[in-house]
């Protein structure tokens, strides 16, 4: 995932935003989608994806086909994947669970997008603990 735009809502939805991302063939050096704080360290115990909600036939342009979660201490440093898996190919909202992991970052990493496409994309992302 090299870069991050935040795309303004479309067909009058208000109160949505819609985050795309390209995807690289290997992760990035750096890039967390997700830190606890300076110098925090969290207990990290899963994340919940929910893939964009825009309908139409568009809607599941981007949506992350296989994944690989991944807990850093320090952000450049990430060791091996704590959950790795496909999700649906459908519009609702996803909970990867894994050991409970302590460290300052979560990355979800899209191996993969459900059509095959450099792209990926995402109405919310939430850590959970």
């Amino acid at each position: 995932m090299r870069r991050v735009t935040p795309a303004a809502p479309s067909r009058g939805i208000v109160a949505a935003y819609l985050w795309s991302f390209r995807r690289d063939p290997a992760p990035p050096a750096r890039r967390p989608p997700c830190r606890g704080g300076p110098r925090t360290r969290v207990l990290w115990a899963g994340l919940r994806y929910l893939p964009r909600q825009d309908g139409g036939s568009g809607a599941a342009n981007g949506r992350i086909g296989q994944y690989e979660v991944y807990v850093s201490a320090d952000g450049t440093n990430w060791g091996t994947a704590v959950a790795t898996g496909a999700f649906a190919n459908d519009a609702s909202q996803k909970d990867v669970r894994f050991t409970a992991t302590t460290g300052q970052h979560l990355r979800l990493r899209a191996v993969s997008e459900v059509a095959g496409n450099p792209w990926t994309s995402a109405a919310e992302i939430h850590a959970l603990n």
